[in-house]
């Protein structure tokens, strides 16, 4: 009995190693089925309207929408009929995946009716319509994604990809309560009680938070905490590089705008980015990042963040790699936000002055720093040389020395003169000794 009730259970372990490994190898066909799926169920999509791409959806019409019927592959509603759309995240054992398109105005004018936003939102997303009545459908929403919510390699982590059309510089939305310009391709998760991820796959996006505005540049992407209700509940981190979240090329393929495979921004790239950020400039336009386009396109009304969230739990300042700043030299010099240069701090001789410097002139009434063979003016009256010091009167102490000052040596004076008078002293002082020797003697 207990040979056949082990034989049993290792039977039973067999058959859940194939199942699972032939939903593992199927989850390739799967992905790649869906996708595209979609791009052919969903090619009939006008403005403001969601295309039913894969199981399965569920999908909660707004109070006053009419009845609609959104339950098969290709099934296309309004999207001003939705209140809220929920995707189930991929089963391979069941082969699910969940699957839509969007296709939305937001503020592109109405002159432009072929151009439109899309949105392909994959696995377990669920959105929210929270547009006014002066915003377009869904141009205003609440966002949440699943994390972790499937093995398969083959499909990317649970998101929204978001692409704007050719012929539009940017697009404006507010997400999770804050608002955010996208000029490009980018992928949106969010989890309650934890991040809400923007990754910018091509261009750039901005979101703004407070009145300051974030850039998220191609190659990077940033993370702003949400609270439980999926609000926005504070600053966004420094940018970093693009993840590794299985953003291969079947992903994007339905994607109107064809797009090169997403790469994460270089490193010595990104230093650069942070310290231009934390300077207060334009993260872009300069060599080694991006050019100002689209979303990043110069605006003076804009005010760039220059204070971000750690990215980590207790990161507080960029540390830069010895190796990097010594292959990448000119990462060490700070932007100077004032002129949009790089300024390095002053070494050497130090700056000329406006006034020139006048020393202090000496007890001849000479300058030191007089050059030598200068004439003196002409109106200055020179002290004499090697005056001593007044001696003290009555009681009083005498004072300090005066400082001694050192002195030019003074010139050669003529002696000739004064060496004569002397030889003539000297003879009269003989002639007078030998006169009076001669008067004794004769005495």
């Amino acid at each position: 009995m207990l040979l056949r009730w082990r034989g049993g259970v290792i039977l039973l372990g067999i058959f859940l190693i194939i199942g699972h490994a032939l939903a593992y190898s199927a989850c390739p066909a799967l992905v790649q089925n869906a996708l595209q799926s979609i791009a052919t169920s969903c090619e009939g999509i006008s403005r403001n309207q969601v295309c039913y791409g894969n199981f399965a959806l569920h999908a909660t019409p707004h109070h006053d929408a009419p009845a609609f019927n959104f339950e098969n592959v290709g099934d296309i509603v309004d999207v001003l009929h939705l209140q809220s759309l929920k995707l189930d995240p991929l089963d391979e054992v069941q082969g699910v995946w969940g699957l839509a398109m969007m296709q939305l105005q937001a503020d592109i004018p109405d002159t432009l009716p072929g151009q439109n936003v899309t949105f392909l939102l994959f696995g377990d997303v669920e959105i929210e319509n929270r547009s006014t009545a002066k915003q377009s459908p869904m141009q205003a929403f609440y966002l949440r994604s699943g994390v972790g919510d499937s093995a398969c390699l083959e499909a990317p982590a649970s998101g929204v990809l978001i692409q704007t059309p050719h012929g539009v510089e940017s697009v404006n939305f507010n997400i999770n309560g804050v608002d955010v310009e996208v000029g490009s391709t980018v992928m949106l998760q969010a989890q309650p009680s934890g991040n809400f991820t923007i990754r910018t796959l091509e261009g750039a996006a901005v979101v703004t938070v407070n009145g300051a505005a974030y850039p998220i540049i191609a190659g990077t992407q940033t993370t702003l905490p949400v609270n439980e209700q999926m609000q926005v509940a504070g600053r966004p981190s420094l940018p970093t590089p693009l993840s590794e979240i299985g953003l291969e090329t079947p992903l994007i393929s339905p994607l109107p705008r064809h797009i090169e495979p997403p790469a994460p921004l270089p490193d010595a790239a990104l230093i650069k980015l942070h310290l231009r950020l934390e300077s207060g400039l334009e993260p872009c336009g300069v060599p080694g990042l991006p050019a100002c386009e689209h979303a990043l396109a110069p605006d003076p009304e804009r005010d760039w963040a220059i204070q971000a969230a750690p990215v980590s739990e207790g990161e507080t300042d960029i540390i830069l790699p010895a190796s990097t700043l010594a292959e990448n030299p000119d990462l060490s010099i700070v932007p100077d936000a004032a002129d949009d240069t790089t300024t390095q701090s002053v070494v050497g001789n130090p700056p000329l002055l406006a006034e020139p410097v006048i020393a202090p002139a000496t007890s001849n009434g000479v300058s030191p720093t007089a050059s030598a063979g200068s004439a003196p003016n002409a109106n200055q009256q020179p002290e004499p040389a090697n005056n001593p010091p007044e001696p003290p009167t009555g009681n009083q102490p005498p004072g300090p020395p005066p400082p001694s000052v050192e002195q030019p040596p003074a010139p050669l004076a003529d002696n000739s003169e004064e060496e004569s008078g002397n030889k003539d002293k000297k003879e009269k002082v003989k002639e007078k000794k030998e006169k009076e020797d001669k008067e004794k003697k004769e005495k």
